[in-house]
């Protein structure tokens, strides 16, 4: 043993040694915790001398605490009676024989048997003005003086205690398996060919340090040509024992300058190497345990057997690769449409959907006008944006918010009461369904421009669009301005409708429900407006009134960079 650890008691009653402070989880055992207590029992009184070790999970600073609430849950906690003897007697190993000749007299040994369904220590790397001890699970072998091992109403002196931490680290088996694979076909707008993507890797796990050999695979089918391929690891940080947080965070990208002419194929293996050394300002980041300012290294990922409770982890770790494929594009137009042959039924066969959309929703709107009245036609046109959500929440996998969700809400009770404002006739409750179905064929269509076309150009809206000249000028708008600003626009036609009622002699009963309606649906449509992020900008902003100062939430990145225009991904490959 070349290292004794020991912590001496601010009264220089108790000193704890131990031989190691890294203890190994092997999956099926976990290595024995061994020390030894050196005890002056001068002092004592009617006090006992107690030794225990302990699993916590810290989720906040110590400065932090108020009105005695701790930002600290203990997971697993187990204590030891040394002195005055209780009949506690280990079995002595190599560790204490050589613990209890470097300490002397007065010396009692003691052991802890860490159970296997513990998690392992993690520690979330602080941000540079950060202080006191990070956030994350750590362990503690910790020795004091008291009465009785936890009595709420003791208070035990900081002077009559000594502690270390310890850390629990994660065995990687030799037996590794095979590695993952994972393959991607990715069509171009227009272009019948494919390029197809596939990465793999040798095995599933990997030490720290070692690289890591990506094989990619590469047939490029088109007339594009592939400038570079990019690998990037995120490290994923599942926190489960309080709350569901989910912290991603990107450890390496690297871009290999490899290209790929068109109607070639490609096949390379490619070394990278994800480091800590590289990630050190990264507030939020997983590493393993921290001991002091001794250097560690990026977390391992958390190794889960059947039956276990993830609970009982308190933070879950994983890492995931992803290969992308950058590809070359020339104008915003070909950069669309692909380079190979323009033709009119190319053309066509993109904008048809479209255009057909946009044709339904149109003449379902007129009909719906020929039994409601404009204000309410445009009304019910505002909750095409519910919808539109919707369907990209269920379509597209949009970021769930409940704010939206409540402007859904909104919307369809706006609609219900505008049916009603007539006492539910049948032309008022066959415009509103006309009027619905009209706004729902909209919501459609912008889902699916979203999924189709993606964010684009001025020049791939005038091509896709060609056939609707209407359209191609709301795009465009959209495009040029800002789309808050068409939004609020489109709000603002329920006014502009009801003077257009009011100025044609048309019958327009304003009646108690029918101006509730508009307020509801004018509430939910303003309500989508909000950004997704709505929630952090407004704590941020109390937060700054209240402290007088901008704070940063755990998890976030520390500044932003600037974007640049970079050719446009042909697909992702992601291995888990």
């Amino acid at each position: 043993m070349a290292k004794v650890f020991k912590k001496t008691s601010g009264s220089n009653q108790l000193t704890l040694l131990l031989g190691k402070r890294d203890y190994v989880d092997h999956v099926d055992k976990v290595d024995t915790v061994e020390g030894v207590v050196k005890i002056d029992p001068a002092e004592l009184g009617d006090r006992k001398v107690w030794v225990q070790l302990c699993c916590a999970f810290r989720y906040g600073r110590d400065d932090l605490d108020v009105i005695g609430l701790s930002f600290r849950r203990d997971i697993w906690i187990h204590h030891i009676q040394l002195y005055p003897d209780a009949g506690y007697k280990p079995t002595l190993t190599e560790m204490h024989d050589t613990l209890l000749k470097k300490s002397g007299e007065q010396s009692y040994p003691f052991t802890f048997e860490i159970p296997t369904n513990l998690p392992c220590s993690v520690t979330l790397q602080p941000g540079p003005d950060d202080k006191g001890k990070p956030c994350g699970v750590d362990f503690e072998v910790k020795t004091y003086m008291a009465k009785a091992a936890e009595d709420p109403d003791e208070k035990i002196e900081k002077k009559d205690t000594a502690r270390l931490v310890i850390r629990k680290i994660q065995f990687a088996p030799d037996n590794t398996g095979s590695g993952q694979k994972a393959e991607i076909c990715k069509s171009f707008m227009m272009s019948d060919k494919p390029v197809l993507l596939e990465a793999s890797l040798d095995k599933d796990i990997y030490y720290h340090g070692e690289a890591i050999p990506v094989k990619v695979k590469v047939k490029n089918d088109t007339n594009k040509v592939v400038k570079k391929i990019k690998i990037t690891i995120d490290q994923t940080t599942d926190v489960i024992l309080y709350s569901a947080d989910k912290y991603t965070k990107n450890v390496l990208t690297e871009e290999f300058n490899e290209t790929v002419e068109g109607n070639a194929t490609f096949e390379k293996t490619l070394p990278i190497i994800p480091l800590l050394a590289n990630n050190k300002e990264k507030r939020g980041l997983s590493l393993d345990g921290r001991l002091k300012e001794e250097d560690t290294n990026l977390a391992s990922t958390t190794v889960l057997r059947p039956g276990m409770d993830k609970e009982v982890m308190g933070i879950l770790v994983s890492y995931k690769i992803k290969v992308n494929l950058m590809v070359s594009g020339g104008g915003k137009c070909s950069r669309f449409l692909g380079d190979g042959d323009l033709t009119l039924r190319l053309v066509l066969k993109g904008a048809a959907p479209f255009s057909l959309l946009w044709s339904v929703s149109g003449y379902l709107h007129l009909l719906s006008l020929c039994r409601i009245s404009i204000s309410d036609g445009s009304a019910v046109l505002c909750c095409s944006h519910a919808f539109a959500f919707l369907l990209s929440w269920i379509g597209l996998k949009d970021r769930f918010m409940g704010v939206r969700i409540v402007a859904a809400i909104l919307s369809i009770t706006g609609i219900v009461m505008l049916a009603y404002a007539d006492g539910f006739h049948s032309n008022s409750i066959t415009g509103v369904a006309l009027g619905v179905g009209s706004a729902s064929t909209l919501a459609f269509y912008k889902v699916l421009f979203r999924k189709r076309v993606g964010e684009v150009g001025p020049g791939a809206v005038c091509v896709l669009l060609s056939c609707v000249v209407f359209n191609v000028l709301v795009n465009l708008g959209g495009v040029v301005s800002y789309p808050a600003l068409i939004s609020l626009g489109i709000l603002l036609t329920i006014p502009a409708s009801a003077a257009v009622d009011w100025c044609m002699s048309i019958t327009l009963v304003v009646s108690n429900v029918r101006g509730a309606a508009f307020g509801i649906i004018s509430a939910g449509f303003l309500l989508l407006l909000l950004p997704e992020d709505w929630d952090e900008r407004a704590l941020r902003w109390f937060g700054t009134l209240w402290h007088g100062q901008d704070e940063t939430m755990l998890g976030e990145d520390w500044g932003a960079d600037t974007p640049r225009p970079k050719p446009k991904p042909a697909g992702v490959a992601a291995l888990p």
